[in-house]
Parts: C-alpha cells; sequence; structure tokens
C-alpha cells in the first residue's frame, strides 16, 4: 500500500493511552449487572440543574435541530456567561469575546488550532490531564512537560516555567484546580505566571472547568481577571461540571479581542455552528440560580471521607487537594504499579479508580478517584481499597518483608554501602543512605554492610566499595552509583558480571544547579568578575573594564549528557551562542535545545570548538580516555583571553598546564568547583591566584530527598523486572563512546 492512502503524521503521532481500558471494562461489567462502584470518571452524580432538560426537548420540538448555529454561540448565550464573571468575580467581559464552543475539550483543541504553529510548543505542568497533549500534538505542536512535585503540593511558579521557555515556546497551559492533582494555583503565582507570559509575549491557556470546585478558604482566581494580561490570557470553562451538563457538551473560550475572528474561522471549519438545541439547555442553565456554595461544600465532605479513611494505611498516602472533583492517592507503597492496583482492585473488590500514570511522569505510582459518588459509597469503596493494599503488600513479602513487585519471585536484598565515603561530602551520603531506608520501608529489603549473609544480595548501592566487595555477591544484578561519574567504581569493573547492570544517579535538583553554576560561571567572564574582584582587593578603581555583550559570547561545552544539554538550554535562554562537544552521537540533535553546532568525535573535532568559544566548560565523565584532557596542547588551542571552566572531575586537568596557561594569559580567568584532591590543600596555588574563583565542589550538588527517591525507583524498577534508569554498560570496551556524552 502506498504512502498516500495512509494515516497522516499528525494522526499517527497521536498517542493512544490505555489509561481508560480499566474503566471501559468497569462499564461493560457493570452493563452486565455486577455491582461495579465506578470511580474512574469525572460525572457528576448531581441532578441536571432545573428545567435545562425540559429546555433542550422544547427547543427539539420547536424545530431547533434543522437549523445551523453560531459559529460563536448565540449573542444571548454570550451575554450570559459574561454575566456570571460580573456576578462570581465582578470583572467586565465583553461578550464579543466569549465564543462558544462543543465543549471546554473543543476549545481547547479550537484554542491550539489558533496559536500554534508547526514545530512550536507548549509548556503544560506534569501532571496534566490526558487530552492535552493530543490537541497540541494535532496542531503541530509540541509540549514541553514541566514536572511538579508532590511534596510542594504540585505548585507552579513563573520560575520553574521560565526555565523551559525556548524560541519555540508559544505558551503556557494551567489547569486549576488541577486535574488530577486537584492543586490550586495561587493568586500570587498566577500574576507572576500572568507576568512572564505578558512580558515574554506567550499565551497563558487557563483551563478552569473546576472553578466552581474550589474548597473550604480556598478561592479560585480566574485568569481573565488580571487586567494587564487580557492581551495575552486566554480562558476555557464548560458548563459539564458545574451543571452537570457532561452529555450536552456545551463549552466556551474567552479570548482577547485580535483572536475573535481567527477562532471563529477556525470554529467554522471544525463545527459550522453549534447545536441550537444544547444552547438552548445551556441558556437555561445559566438563567437559573444555582447553589455552587451546597455544591463545593459537599464535594469538600467527599474528599475528606476519602482523605481520613485513608490516613495511615500501610503503603498509602492520600494527597491533600483544594479543590476539583477527584481525590489524587499514593500507592506506590503497596509494591505494584498504578496500573496493577487498579486491575487489582477491579478484578478482587469491584471497584474501579484511574491509573494516573498517563497524567504525567509526576503522577507515577499515583491513582485517581472520583468523588462523584454519595459519603457512603466513597467510604465503602475506600475501605475496599486500604483491603485492597494490605493484600498486595502481602502479596509481594519475601520472609516478612515487603521487597518486591511484578517479576520479583527471586528478588533478595539491597546492600547498603557506607564505607570509603568522601570525606567532604560524608555527611550528605549519610542522610541519603537513611534517607533510602526510610523511603524503600514497605518495597525494599535493606542490608547494611558489613553484615554476615550477602548471598540473597541482588542490589548494591555505593560509592567507593571497599576492594572485593562487589566480587563477594553471587547473585549481583544491579549497582547503583550514589554519584553521576563512576570514577568511584572503575577500579572494580573487572570484579563485575557482564550481566550486572551500573547506574548513575542523575538527580534533577543536581541537573538543574548545573547549569544554574554554569550560566553564573559564563557571566563571570562576560563581567570580568576575576579581575574585578583582584581589583576590589587591591582597592583599585579601574573603569576600563566593561561588562561584554552576551549576545557575541560563545561558550563551548565538552559533555552533552543531562547536566551538558541542561547548561546548553539555559545559556541559550540567556542570549548566549552554545557549541558542544561528544564523544558520540548517542543523543540526537533534536534533543539539543539551544546548542548551535555539535562536534562528535575525538580531539579533532575539538579543536574548532577551542578555538570558537570564549568560554570553555568541562562537563565529561571521569574515564581513562578523558584523565587530563585539558592538558597544554587543548589549552594551547583555546582562544587567547577566554575562560576555562571545570564542573566535572579535576583529575581532567594538568594542574600546571593551567596554571601556565593563566599565568602567560593566554587564558583570562578559571572558575574550578573540582579538584584532584578534595578537600583543595592549604598549599595549592590556587587559593590565591588572581585569575581563578573557586568553589567546593558545590555546582552540581544533589538534593538529599530527590537522590534517595532516585535511588529507591532505580531498586523498585529492578524488582518489576523492569530496566533502571540511567544504566551503563562499564563492561563494554567502548562503552565512553557509547553510554557518555
Amino acid at each position: 500500500m502506498g504512502s498516500i492512502s495512509r494515516a497522516a503524521k499528525r494522526a499517527a503521532n497521536l498517542k493512544a493511552s490505555s489509561v481508560w481500558d480499566v474503566h471501559h471494562e468497569a462499564l461493560r461489567r457493570a452493563r452486565e449487572g455486577r455491582p461495579v462502584t465506578v470511580l474512574s470518571v469525572g460525572e457528576p452524580d448531581a441532578e441536571t440543574v432545573g428545567g435545562v432538560d425540559e429546555a433542550g426537548i422544547a427547543a427539539i420540538r420547536s424545530g431547533a435541530g434543522r437549523v445551523y448555529g453560531d459559529a460563536g454561540g448565540q449573542l444571548e448565550l454570550r451575554q450570559l456567561i459574561s454575566q456570571k464573571y460580573e456576578k462570581d468575580y465582578g470583572l467586565q467581559i465583553d461578550p464579543r469575546r466569549v465564543l462558544v464552543t462543543a465543549g471546554a475539550q473543543n476549545a481547547l483543541f479550537q484554542t491550539m488550532l489558533t496559536v500554534l504553529d508547526e514545530g512550536t510548543e507548549i509548556v503544560i505542568p506534569d501532571p496534566c490531564y490526558v487530552t492535552y497533549e493530543p490537541t497540541v500534538v494535532a496542531s503541530g505542536g509540541t509540549v514541553v512537560p514541566l514536572p511538579l512535585r508532590a511534596d510542594d503540593s504540585f505548585r507552579i511558579t513563573a520560575e520553574a516555567v521560565e526555565k523551559k521557555i525556548t524560541k519555540k515556546t508559544r505558551g503556557v497551559l494551567i489547569n486549576s484546580p488541577n486535574n488530577p492533582t486537584g492543586a490550586i494555583v495561587s493568586e500570587q503565582d498566577l500574576n507572576q505566571l500572568s507576568e512572564l507570559c505578558r512580558t515574554r509575549d506567550l499565551w497563558l491557556i487557563s483551563d478552569e472547568v473546576y472553578s466552581d470546585f474550589v474548597f473550604d478558604d480556598k478561592k479560585h482566581i480566574p485568569a481573565a481577571g488580571i487586567a494587564e494580561s487580557q492581551e495575552s490570557t486566554i480562558t476555557i470553562n464548560s458548563t459539564s461540571k458545574m451543571f452537570s451538563m457532561v452529555g450536552w457538551r456545551v463549552g466556551w473560550a474567552i479570548v482577547p479581542e485580535r483572536l475573535i475572528n481567527p477562532m471563529m474561522a477556525v470554529s467554522e471549519g471544525m463545527l459550522f455552528g453549534l447545536s441550537r438545541i444544547s444552547e438552548a439547555a445551556a441558556l437555561k442553565a445559566f438563567s437559573v440560580d444555582n447553589d455552587f456554595q451546597a455544591l463545593r461544600a459537599e464535594y469538600s465532605a467527599r474528599f475528606r471521607v476519602v482523605f481520613d479513611n485513608l490516613q495511615g494505611v500501610p503503603g498509602i498516602v492520600p494527597r491533600k487537594i483544594g479543590g476539583g472533583m477527584f481525590a489524587l492517592v499514593d500507592i506506590s507503597g503497596t509494591g505494584m504499579s498504578a496500573t496493577e492496583f487498579a486491575w487489582k482492585l477491579l478484578n478482587d473488590f469491584d471497584v474501579s479508580v484511574l491509573p494516573a500514570d498517563s497524567f504525567g511522569e509526576a503522577a507515577s505510582g499515583h491513582v485517581r478517584i472520583s468523588l462523584t459518588k454519595s459519603r457512603e459509597t466513597l467510604k465503602t469503596a475506600v475501605e475496599k481499597l486500604a483491603k485492597c493494599a494490605a493484600d498486595a503488600r502481602a502479596a509481594t513479602r519475601v520472609d516478612g518483608q515487603v521487597a518486591v513487585v511484578g517479576k520479583n519471585d527471586k528478588y533478595g536484598s539491597v546492600l547498603v554501602c557506607r564505607d570509603r565515603l568522601d570525606s567532604s561530602a560524608q555527611q550528605w551520603y549519610t542522610n541519603v543512605f537513611d534517607l533510602i531506608r526510610e523511603n524503600g520501608a514497605g518495597v525494599l529489603r535493606v542490608k547494611e554492610w558489613p553484615c554476615e549473609d550477602v548471598s540473597d544480595v541482588t542490589a548494591a548501592v555505593v560509592w567507593n566499595p571497599p576492594p572485593g566487595l562487589l566480587a563477594s555477591l553471587p547473585k549481583l544484578r544491579m549497582v547503583q552509583v550514589l554519584g553521576a561519574g563512576l570514577d568511584g567504581i572503575m577500579q572494580f569493573v573487572s570484579e563485575l558480571d557482564e550481566r550486572v547492570m551500573v547506574c548513575r544517579l542523575v538527580d534533577p535538583i543536581a541537573v538543574e544547579r548545573m547549569a544554574n553554576y554554569v550560566l553564573a560561571a559564563a557571566m563571570d567572564h562576560v563581567r570580568h568578575r576575576a579581575y574585578t574582584r583582584e581589583c576590589q582587593q587591591r582597592t583599585k578603581w579601574d573603569t576600563g573594564v566593561g561588562p561584554e555583550s552576551i549576545s557575541s559570547t560563545t561558550v563551548g561545552l565538552l559533555g552533552l549528557g543531562e547536566m551538558g544539554r541542561a547548561a546548553g538550554e539555559l545559556l541559550a535562554r540567556a542570549g548566549f551562542d552554545v557549541l558542544g562537544w561528544s564523544r558520540s552521537r548517542r543523543i540526537p540533535d533534536d534533543d539539543l535545545f539551544g546548542i548551535r553546532k555539535r562536534f562528535v568525535g575525538g580531539k579533532d573535532q575539538l579543536s574548532e570548538l577551542l578555538s570558537s568559544s570564549d568560554v570553555v566548560v568541562c562537563l565529561l565523565p571521569l574515564t581513562i580516555e578523558t584523565q587530563g584532557i585539558i592538558d597544554k596542547s587543548v589549552l594551547g588551542k583555546m582562544k587567547t583571553g577566554s575562560s576555562f571552566v571545570n564542573c566535572a572531575r579535576g583529575a581532567h586537568v594538568v594542574l600546571n598546564d593551567l596554571l601556565e596557561a593563566l599565568n602567560s594569559g593566554k587564558l583570562r580567568s578559571a572558575v574550578l568547583d573540582v579538584f584532584e584532591e578534595e578537600p583543595l590543600p592549604k598549599e595549592s596555588p590556587l587559593w590565591k591566584h588572581p585569575k581563578v574563583i573557586l568553589t567546593p565542589h558545590i555546582a552540581g550538588y544533589a538534593g538529599e530527598a530527590s537522590a534517595a527517591n532516585t535511588v529507591v525507583e532505580n531498586l523498585s524498577r529492578l524488582a518489576r523486572g523492569e530496566k533502571p534508569l540511567f544504566t551503563v554498560n562499564v563492561k563494554s570496551s567502548n562503552y565512553q563512546l557509547t553510554d557518555f556524552d
């Protein structure tokens, strides 16, 4: 079959989600008469507001089904929607800016088709509703996920969003209250997001379909209420939740005046008018006084039933919410994935919930519970959920201790080795080890080295293990190194079986901190930081040296792993010209955001980067081939007056060659965070060198909690029979070329 008759790429690129499989199976069983409690979809159980159904029937009888509707909706309906904003929030919304759509999903799709060009990007918080991405992809765009943290109440901040903005970014999509987390964007955060979008010429798209479901002392702040940002804000809402009108499919978008005609054109091409029948029902809904306060109180009470009855259940952590129609529950402590748990709950207890994995990485290990049933029904359902959790934990026990998940009948113990740790970071390692024990409780069986019995150890967590330790573990399958580099275990590679997986620690907090450090170091060059610091020490007032242009400053990155790529993107957003050099092309060019040109290969390719860069940054892994790579020959190829930054390992640099380059004037300055001997000896000439800026190995300092969570996740993956993250084949003769950049 030829390519013409195949599905278009934009359709083929849409990812089919299995998120609804459990829900559809629950509905099938319910149709067969089985007593299934369906908590896997957000269909309100409240009666549709008074007179709506009758208004729809009257419209049918009056012939509304025989005529086309208006593309943007009847003016009367748009006026009523505008009046709701005036009544609820005191806002004056021009009815012409209210465009009625076939539901909020249709409003979102029309919005994306209107504001996105092929290849552009939208920043969307993770977790988010599962249908967001398809509307972006089908419109030619790309979703840039912004991971949110449960321990920070899934808060979205302008600072975090700004780090995701590139030249391709067209907007930010937020959802408050959020589905599935129930998080509410605060007034302060909304104002800052709005200001960011306004100043960066981006769209702020606010999905507010749960705006009437805000609990307790919380309040919903409409994005449309920020007067200064009217021209950059699009609000999306719907009658589905507030009026229990899911099936009528009536939503709307509030858009700036300049988008009215373009979006009307999209609507005409997509729908050619709305259903007059649905519009008649919506007109009635907006004309009736509705007791949203009672509705909010009821949903808040339902959430308390779920939360209170799951508090303290082993393996279960209910998340607090600010509003919405759902409760998000962490079930990772049961030893099952969210999908496995949801199927077990349906099969064994006739309750359906939604696995939240498809809502984003940040929702992994969670299930979403709909609050659209009575308190009594919810109480019974969560009691069954607690029993399901107990059964799941019992099914994954080994010798009385929870150890494994999924394909785990042969899973053994995790050996934690605190020996031979870096003295300069002793407390950090100690805290991380303690957190691994704490966070892994209920999932992992942990042993502490030294111990007598290591016969069942399948995973070891180490930094610089004692000689012979790894060789003494007959069932070893994985070594988790507590560092981004592997220099602590390279001398023990010969001890490892070919099948043993070695995993680096790539911590998101460390990656972010490293990128920030590199940006600051590049700014040190632009602002002549080493020289001005020397002038300060000498009480010298020199106005002859001013800041240089960022846009004309080229930064060359040696190493394009996770930290190198993050640094490159941040530098590019700040306006620097960025080059990169890597040993291999393992990372696709499309993933190198902000890096203008990439050089791949040996030192011949490195030469061009060195001669073109004003700042050279070393972010390479320490291997046999990269040890001492920054020597006289490399430094000699750098531009005269350039700066060198080392955030990788001290052994990359031949110190005497670096000092010679600094003393001769070849280099303007050096920013050094790592040293061959740490702590740096007091007699080192680097301490008092006027052209050197020192920091005590803090550039990419990993967060203790996030590092421990990453390790526990990797150990859990091993237990489930899944491939751990950030594995490296250290036994391969060319691993430097295939696993590192």
